[in-house]
């Protein structure tokens, strides 16, 4: 490679990672461990680079016969890390090198939607917030949601609105007043029950929805999960949230100095994801999905999902709620790799053998 080739700053990632007659799949977790592990997994390995970063990236395919033919499924594997910031970096790095790939081909801005898509898929570990999505399970995402204030950056929402900082601001204000009223003869009763309302109510503005996962690539996951034979009873379907913090779950690791840690408002924030059926929560794949809108609305063909494995709320109780353990971590981070791989197979014939012959048969 020379300096003048096109290499990201941060991952060093080149071109020759996107495929440009055929779909491109992407599996993207947090974990540098994970990444090695899914890409261990390829039949073909033709590269692993470890940056300078220590998230590494790499390339390989995968050899399946598909009605008697042979066939090689090109699949990139990268690694975000932990939280949003390095997921905004590596994102944009890998939509600005799909975008470098499509200008290399001479493709005009009007006609990128007709180039090959490309698959971004995260495969992450996430904690669940329903009764009857336990540890070892997957959920496959349906649509992200955030926290108030983290897609600002990125795109305009209602909650950038004068009015909903006016109905904030007002919310954050009763609640002070309330809390203080509390201790106030004869009105306890009253003002504890106005107080838990206006709670849920600042929680409630405080899940902020992102974007929907690609409907396509949601289908191809739960036609993976089928195809490699697991129970229904331990796959779902369901919105995702993407938490900035985990140790603020803690509440133990903040004795020491509890002033600023906001308890009630993350058990009633809990209340609200339950009750407006978030199946889990991970740290990534909602501002994931705001930068693929952005590029979307580009013309790129650039399609978002993704698969979490649960690593809490065990079916045996006699384990710790909080975090199931390592060998229930490892069967939900194995379900969520192999889901993640089938998916890049399901892609591939949807995308690729199936379009083609349907042009061939006009």
């Amino acid at each position: 490679m020379t300096d003048n080739e096109f290499k990201t700053h941060h991952i060093a990632m080149t071109t020759d990672f996107i495929e440009t007659d055929k779909p491109t799949t992407i599996l993207i977790s947090g974990s540098p461990s994970r990444t090695r592990e899914i890409y261990d997994k390829l039949d073909i390995k033709e590269k692993l680079v470890e940056t300078g970063r220590a998230l590494p990236i790499g390339k390989g395919f995968l050899e399946r016969t598909i009605n008697d033919e042979e066939h090689k499924i090109a699949v990139v594997v990268g690694t975000t890390g932990m939280g949003f910031g390095t997921t905004e970096i590596v994102t944009n790095e890998i939509v600005d090198t799909y975008a470098q790939s499509i200008r290399e081909q001479n493709i005009g801005l009007d006609v990128q939607i007709n180039a090959n898509p490309l698959n971004i898929f995260r495969v992450g570990t996430s904690g669940s917030h329903q009764p009857h999505v336990y540890g070892g399970d997957v959920v496959i995402a349906s649509e992200t949601s955030v926290p108030f204030g983290t897609l600002s950056d990125f795109v305009e929402t209602e909650h950038d609105s004068a009015l909903f900082h006016f109905k904030y601001g007002s919310l954050l204000t009763l609640e002070k007043a309330l809390t203080t009223a509390q201790v106030i003869p004869g009105i306890q009763k009253s003002v504890s029950k106005l107080l838990k309302k206006v709670k849920y109510a600042l929680s409630s503005a405080e899940v902020t929805q992102s974007f929907p996962s690609d409907s396509d690539l949601a289908s191809y996951a739960i036609e993976a999960a089928q195809v490699l034979g697991i129970d229904k009873e331990f796959v779902h379907y369901g919105q995702v949230f993407s938490k900035l913090t985990l140790f603020s779950e803690l509440s133990d690791l903040f004795t020491i100095n509890a002033e600023g840690l906001r308890e009630d408002r993350l058990d009633y924030r809990g209340k609200v994801m339950h009750e407006n059926e978030v199946y889990c929560s991970e740290m990534e794949i909602g501002l994931m999905s705001a930068i693929i809108h952005q590029a979307k609305k580009l013309g790129y063909n650039i399609k978002i999902g993704g698969v979490m494995g649960v690593i809490n709320n065990p079916r045996e109780k006699s384990e710790a709620a909080l975090f199931g353990g390592e060998e229930l971590e490892k069967t939900a981070v194995e379900r969520a790799m192999n889901v993640a791989l089938e998916t890049a197979v399901q892609a591939y014939k949807h995308q690729h053998l199936y379009k083609n012959r349907c042009i061939s048969e006009r």
